[in-house]
């Protein structure tokens, strides 16, 4: 281990037969320590970077300052008021990031020479190794996972699922299929286009100018030779948002599927997921070039001192952006002549048909649109935030209550305690765009841990509190709801089945991607299209030669 004064960060490595486990605890990453401070690594370029922890004094300073995050010198400190396994957390330390050149990846001789030629077996061989180091009963996972819950505005479950989801989306087999699906091209698997290049069957004619010089009395113009097609790696800058674990591994995957030099912003709601996604990055192989051409960090979005650079044009060759509409609105202009794929945010509804109303089929009902509700706590771009019930008046007063039982299950199940914040939105929809709804509530009145309101008018979606809280709107018939479809609806559930097959054409007219049967939104296949996109393909350069 060699310090870097300046950076006032240590480079970090495994000593000579160290396990894992071992090395965090000689660390003493993701522990709280006495003072109440959790230190959490960063990736930069291949390097696993840990903080070297300011004067007491200064971090006691920055606690008492009000803010939520404070520069100390080069260390970041993410303040908190939390608990560890009875240890009181106070603040998270990163080092912190101050020269944008050590996330651009500029050397591209070495990463046309050691990169870029790796086949996809090396690929998939390194990204098991990821998986089974975030394995939940790993080191990394088990030393981490206490962590995030304690910094976690979700439930204990939903943290657990998102680490467990990060395990099992590193397979290398299952990238494979995704490849050779989303890069597929005349027959050839997705695969072989990355690993070289591939020739194409198509015979090629000649071309117009060839032509015309014969015309001019030049020999007949020659068939031109077949052509080859290859998927090369391109930079990638991925900034990532929400407080899901999974999005920034998923984000880093695509990266590393297509071998491309990567940097992966961490959003501030999962920094202990991320901090531990990067080390078992670097720790399947520190010396691989995956690995030495990646970084993993974090800094405050709008940190002009960074993303000047960063978005500067050339810097990289694609962005891929995650978050809010303003966010990803900023990133987007910021990053005008940079090939940019954007993942907008948006929301899922629920259709229910009146045969689903019937009282052999309620049960089945209220289950199946209580799982589309609750994917990651309803906070997914695919929860369901309304759900449109067609039949009498009180067959969706039956359902509502038939919901709001369903809901008190999880509750009882998943607890879920709203914080300040949430309770506020809660407070708002009340009293503003749902004041004029029927509402039925789980838990305590002042902070309900869930609820069903009926509303029989419009409303405005933005003052959707995104916390357990389901609007029901009663219409005639479903398709109604038609002229309420737009891009912005990322998925619809629709019960019974059966009238699935009559509204998806319409529906996804409209721009929305995904239409099946209620219950099933947060299921997937491999290969399977993201917003509208095959990622994958979006994240190489298509080469002819």
């Amino acid at each position: 281990m060699t310090a870097t004064p300046a950076a006032r960060c240590h480079r970090v490595a495994l000593a000579p037969g160290e396990g894992l486990a071992a090395f965090l605890e000689r660390q003493n990453l993701f522990r709280v320590d006495d003072h109440g401070i959790a230190r959490l690594p960063v990736l930069i370029g291949g390097s696993l970077r840990v903080p070297e922890l300011p004067p007491l004094a200064e971090i006691e300073s920055a606690i008492a300052s009000g803010r939520r995050s404070v520069d100390v010198g080069a260390t970041h400190l993410i303040i908190l008021d939390a608990e560890v396994e009875g240890r009181p957390l106070r603040a998270l330390a990163l080092p912190r990031v101050t020269d944008a050149r050590e996330l651009i990846p500029l050397d591209i001789s070495d990463q046309t020479r050691t990169l870029h030629p790796l086949d996809f077996a090396a690929i998939a061989q390194h990204i098991d190794a990821i998986g089974a180091a975030m394995a939940m009963e790993g080191p990394i996972v088990r030393q981490a996972l206490p962590l995030a819950i304690a910094c976690s505005d979700q439930p204990e479950y939903f943290v657990k699922l998102g680490f467990s989801d990060i395990h099992a989306a590193f397979r290398g087999a299952t990238v494979g299929v995704a490849l050779d699906r989303e890069l597929s091209y005349d027959g050839h698997p997705g695969r072989d286009f990355l690993d070289g290049w591939v020739e194409i069957g198509d015979a090629v004619p000649p071309g117009a100018m060839a032509i015309a010089r014969h015309a001019l009395g030049g020999p007949p113009a020659a068939a031109p030779a077949r052509r080859r097609l290859r998927a090369f790696p391109m930079s990638q800058l991925h900034i990532t948002a929400g407080n899901s674990p999974v999005v920034p591994a998923v984000s880093a995957l695509r990266a590393l599927a297509t071998k491309g030099p990567a940097t992966i912003k961490l959003p501030s709601g999962a920094l202990v997921a991320g901090a531990a996604f990067a080390v078992a990055l670097w720790a399947a192989g520190p010396e691989h070039p995956l690995v030495r051409h990646a970084s993993i960090a974090y800094w405050r979005g709008g940190d002009e001192s960074l993303e000047a650079a960063l978005f500067r044009h050339g810097a990289f060759q694609r962005i891929v952006v995650w978050g809010s509409r303003a966010s990803v609105n900023a990133v987007a202009a910021r990053a005008a002549g940079t090939k940019t794929l954007v993942f907008n945010p948006r929301y899922g509804i629920s259709l229910i048909g009146r045969e689903a109303l019937a009282p052999g089929a309620l049960e089945e009902t209220v289950r199946r649109a209580a799982q589309d509700t609750l994917v990651w706590n309803q906070q997914a771009c695919i929860a369901s935030l309304v759900h449109y019930v067609e039949g009498e008046s009180r067959d969706v007063d039956r359902y509502c209550s038939a919901l709001t039982a369903e809901l008190a299950l999880w509750d009882r199940e998943h607890a879920h305690q709203p914080d300040r914040s949430v309770v506020g939105r809660i407070r708002g929809a009340r009293r503003g765009e749902l004041s004029g709804g029927r509402w039925q509530i789980n838990g305590a009145p002042i902070a309900p841990t869930s609820a069903v309101v009926r509303m029989d008018r419009g409303f405005d979606l933005s003052a959707h509190p995104q916390a357990r809280v389901v609007v029901v709107r009663p219409v005639d018939d479903l398709a109604d709801t038609l002229e309420l479809m737009h891009a912005g609806v990322s998925s619809v559930g629709v019960l019974p089945i059966e009238r699935l097959a009559g509204l998806r054409d319409a529906i996804c007219g409209r721009g929305v991607t995904t239409v099946i049967a209620l219950g099933e939104v947060d299921t997937l296949f491999t290969g399977a299209p993201h917003d509208g996109m095959r990622p994958l393909s979006e994240l190489v350069s298509w080469s002819i030669a």
